[in-house]
C-alpha cells in the first residue's frame, strides 16, 4: 500500500508538471538548502521514533493484542489529523512561505487557517469521545470493545494535535527547521519516559501517559513557533475557543440522549445513526450563532480558491 501510493502521488504529480529533473550539480546550492534540509529530515527521523515508541513499547511488554486495540484505538484518533489537518498543513506551506517577510500576515493567515481546522476536528474529536463505545460495537463488533478505553485518552490527545499538528509549517515557511529540531528532540525525552511509566497500568495507562505528556507539552509547543512569527499562545487559543466550546455543548447533548436512549444489540446501528445526526444539527445550528465569521471564511475560501 505504502509503495502503491508513493508511485501513483508521484505519477500525478509527473503529470500535472512541465519540470523534468536533470542532472545538474551546484556545490553553492547544496550547501544552502543543508541547513534546513538536514535539520528537516533529523526531525521527521527522530519524530517517526517517537511517534511509534509506544508500539514497540507494548508490543514488546504487553503482548500482541494489547498492541492490536492500541494501534485501532490510535487509527481512529489518527484519522482527521491525517485526513484534514496535515492535508491543510501541506496546502499552507507555500502560502505562509510567500508571507514570510510580512510577520502580520503570516500569523494573520495562521490563526485563520487553524480556525478553520478547529471548526472541523472539534466536533469530531469530541463526538467521537461522547460515542466511542456504539461506534466500535457497530463498526468493528464486540471483541474490539476494549479499544473504548484507549479512546477515553486518545481523544483529547488527537484534539491537542489538530490545534497544534500546523504549527510545523511556521517552522517551515520561517526556515527555523533547527528550531523544530531541537524541540523534537526535547519532547521526545519527555514523551517516551511517559510511554515506559504507562506501561505499569497497560494499555491504556499508555494511552493516558501519553494525554499527561501531550498536555503538558501543548502551551511550549504552540509559544516556541509562535515566536517566530510574533503570535500569542492565549490570543489563538481565545480564537479557536468558539469551536471548541461549541463541539463540547454538542457532546453534552449527544451524551444526554445517549444516556436516555438504551442500548441493547438490535438497535446499535439505528441509535447511533440518529445521534450522529442530532450532534450534526446541534453542532451547525450552535455554529451559525457562535462561528458565523469563521464560516463565511470558509466558504469565502473554498469558492473563491
Amino acid at each position: 500500500q505504502t509503495l502503491l501510493a508513493t508511485f501513483l502521488t508521484t505519477a500525478g504529480l509527473w503529470m500535472v508538471s512541465k519540470w523534468r529533473p536533470v542532472l545538474r550539480w551546484d556545490a553553492h546550492e547544496i550547501r544552502g538548502v543543508m541547513g534546513f534540509s538536514g535539520n528537516l529530515v533529523g526531525f521527521n527521523v527522530f519524530n517517526y521514533f517517537i511517534r511509534n515508541a509506544d508500539n514497540l513499547l507494548i508490543g514488546r511488554f504487553l503482548g500482541a493484542t494489547d498492541l492490536g486495540y492500541y494501534s485501532m484505538a490510535y487509527r481512529l484518533m489518527l484519522w482527521p489529523l491525517q485526513n484534514i489537518s496535515n492535508v491543510v498543513g501541506r496546502v499552507l506551506f507555500p502560502v505562509f512561505s510567500r508571507l514570510q517577510a510580512d510577520q502580520s500576515r503570516l500569523g494573520g493567515a495562521y490563526i485563520r487557517a487553524t480556525t478553520a481546522i478547529t471548526l472541523i476536528t472539534a466536533p469530531l474529536m469530541f463526538g467521537f469521545f461522547v460515542l466511542r463505545e456504539p461506534f466500535i460495537a457497530v463498526a468493528l463488533g464486540d471483541r474490539w470493545l476494549p479499544v473504548a478505553n484507549v479512546l477515553v485518552w486518545l481523544m483529547p490527545v488527537g484534539l491537542l494535535q489538530s490545534i497544534g499538528t500546523s504549527v510545523g509549517t511556521l517552522y517551515l515557511a520561517t526556515g527555523r527547521t533547527d528550531v523544530m529540531f531541537k524541540w523534537g528532540i526535547g519532547a521526545g525525552l519527555l514523551v517516551i519516559p511517559a510511554f515506559a511509566i504507562g506501561l505499569q497500568w497497560g494499555v491504556t495507562g499508555v494511552a493516558a501517559a501519553y494525554a499527561v505528556a501531550s498536555l503538558l507539552l501543548f502551551w511550549p509547543s504552540l509559544a516556541i513557533p509562535f515566536r517566530l512569527v510574533g503570535l500569542k499562545v492565549g490570543d489563538v487559543l481565545l480564537r479557536l475557543m468558539p469551536s471548541i466550546a461549541t463541539a463540547a455543548v454538542m457532546a453534552l447533548v449527544v451524551a444526554a440522549l445517549a444516556a436516555a436512549w438504551s442500548a441493547n444489540r438490535d438497535n446499535q446501528l439505528p441509535r447511533l445513526i440518529l445521534l450522529v445526526g442530532v450532534g450534526m444539527v446541534t453542532y451547525g445550528g450552535l455554529s451559525l450563532f457562535t462561528q458565523r465569521i469563521q464560516l463565511k471564511d470558509i466558504i469565502r475560501a473554498v469558492f473563491n480558491r
